[in-house]
C-alpha cells in the first residue's frame, strides 16, 4: 500500500505531554498507511528516553531521528527547533504532511482519514485544517474558547492572500498538507516561526479548508512563543514578517505584508516610548529596525502608494 502521510513530530523538553501526542497519532484509524517522523532535539529530561521506547514499541510506524545540540540552527543566537522541523519535512515520504509539536495531541482516532479524504476529493485545494480546545494549565476550555485571530476567517476556502491579511489562523496540530515542496527558501530556515511561514508557502499552491470539529488539543503557555512578553512578541512578529516579504515574489501579497509591517514597526516605537528597555533590548531592536528599514526600502522602489 502506498504510503499516503508523514506526521511530523518534533520535540524537545516535553517528558510531561510527548507519551499523550504520540498516543494520539497512533489511535488514528485510517484505510490507508501513515508514518511518524519523531525528532527528538536532545532534551535533558527523559524526553528522549520515552523516544527510544516509543520507536522500539513501534518499528513499523516511528521513523526516529535523534538530534544533537551541534546540528541546532540558531535565531538571534538562541537554539531553535528549525533544524529538527526542517529534517523532518525534507524525510517525510507521504502524499501529505501533517504536524504535531510534541506538547500538543489530538482527540479525534479520525482526524487523518477525514483530512485526506477532504483532500484526496478537492486537488485544487493544498491544505486542510481543523478547531482545536485550548488547555492551559490543568483547564480545559470549551469549545468555543478560543484565540480570535483563529476566528478570523468566517468564510472558505481561503487562500493565501488571507493568510497575510490575518496572520496565521492554522494552529500546528491541526494542520495537513499536500508534500509539494522540493526544496524549501533560506529566508525559511532563519525565520523566527515556522508554520506560518510554512503555510504561506503551501498556500501559493492551492485554497485552505477548515474543518469544523474539534480533533485536537494546544497547550497554551507551553511553548516558547506563547510565553513571550508583548515586546518580545512583536520582536518576532517583525522578524517573521522580514522574512516571508524577502521571499515572496507576487507584488499584491509583498504589499499587504508590508503595509502590515510598517503598522507594526510603527506600533513598536510607540510602544518603546512607553516602557523601560533595557540596553540590550534597545540594542536588538536597532538591530531589527536598521536590516528593516533596508528591506523596505527595496520594496517601496517596486510600488507606487
Amino acid at each position: 500500500m502506498i504510503l499516503k502521510v508523514s506526521v511530523c513530530v518534533q520535540t524537545y523538553q516535553h517528558e510531561s505531554f510527548i507519551e499523550q501526542c504520540l498516543e494520539g497519532i497512533l489511535m488514528q484509524k485510517t484505510n490507508f498507511n501513515f508514518e511518524i517522523l519523531l525528532g527528538e532535539d536532545d532534551s535533558s529530561d527523559s524526553t528522549r528516553e520515552i523516544c527510544i521506547q516509543y520507536a522500539k514499541q513501534n518499528p513499523d510506524k516511528i521513523r526516529l531521528f535523534l538530534h544533537s545540540r551541534e546540528n541546532n540552527i540558531k535565531i538571534d543566537g538562541k537554539p531553535t527547533g528549525r533544524f529538527n522541523f526542517l529534517n523532518n519535512l525534507k524525510e517525510s515520504k507521504g502524499k501529505y504532511i501533517a504536524l504535531c509539536e510534541g506538547d500538543d495531541y489530538w482527540t479525534d482516532p479520525y482526524k487523518l482519514q477525514k483530512q485526506v479524504d477532504f483532500l484526496e476529493a478537492n486537488p485544487d485545494y493544498s491544505i486542510c485544517f481543523h478547531k482545536v480546545k485550548l488547555l492551559k494549565g490543568d483547564k480545559l476550555f470549551s469549545d468555543n474558547v478560543i484565540e480570535e485571530r483563529y476566528e478570523n476567517i468566517k468564510k472558505f476556502p481561503a487562500t493565501v492572500f488571507d493568510l497575510l491579511k490575518h496572520g496565521n489562523f492554522i494552529h500546528t496540530a491541526t494542520v495537513i498538507f499536500r508534500n509539494n515542496i522540493r526544496q524549501f527558501p533560506l529566508e525559511f530556515a532563519y525565520s523566527p516561526v515556522g508554520d506560518y511561514f510554512l503555510h504561506i508557502i503551501n498556500a501559493q499552491n492551492g485554497y485552505i479548508h477548515r474543518l469544523d470539529e474539534v480533533m485536537a488539543i494546544y497547550r497554551e503557555g507551553v511553548g516558547i512563543y506563547s510565553t513571550l512578553s508583548p515586546y518580545n512578541m512583536i520582536n518576532k512578529i517583525i522578524q517573521y514578517n522580514s522574512c516571508i516579504l524577502s521571499y515572496l515574489t507576487h507584488p499584491e501579497q509583498k504589499e499587504i505584508l508590508l503595509r502590515k509591517q510598517l503598522a507594526i514597526v510603527s506600533g513598536l516605537r510607540k510602544f518603546q516610548n512607553h516602557e523601560n528597555l533595557s540596553n540590550e533590548d534597545l540594542h536588538n531592536q536597532l538591530s531589527f529596525n536598521k536590516i528593516l528599514q533596508l528591506l523596505v526600502l527595496k520594496i517601496k522602489n517596486k510600488f507606487t502608494f
